[in-house]
């Protein structure tokens, strides 16, 4: 099922919201647009801008798990714990705090992948 309408914008940025539900699963959703003078075609990230998220909830991942963060974007997140497989895809995931729970923990990334955050180690002072 297709719908569709019409609207025309000034240059410059402008919000656009999608929203989709899919209770049943099997199902997606696209979104296409005709710029001036053009042909219908897929929405795309060369035509997007991405604004950073911010979230510090914690996050925490086991057995096979994905995170998907919309390309070109970052996610800036609280703690993170893996155990297990996480597959980051899109931007760049970047958590307040990153453990790597269990002997058996696979990290993969397509896009910006995950900027993990480490606190510096106190220094010892000499006497």
């Amino acid at each position: 099922m297709e719908r569709n309408g019409s609207v025309h914008l000034t240059a410059g940025m402008h919000d656009i919201v999608i929203a989709y539900y899919n209770g049943t699963g099997g199902a997606d959703v696209s979104a296409s647009w005709t710029p001036a003078g053009g042909t219908k075609q897929l929405l795309s990230g060369s035509v997007l801008y991405a604004p950073t998220i911010t979230d510090t909830a914690p996050i925490t991942t086991t057995g096979t798990s994905t995170i998907n963060v919309t390309d070109s974007s970052v996610a800036n997140v609280g703690p993170l714990t893996v155990n297990g497989q996480l597959n980051i895809v899109g931007g760049a995931l970047v958590p307040s705090s990153t453990t790597l729970d269990g002997s058996n923990v696979t990290i993969l990334t397509t896009g910006g992948g995950l900027i993990a955050t480490t606190s510096p180690r106190p220094m010892a002072r000499s006497r």
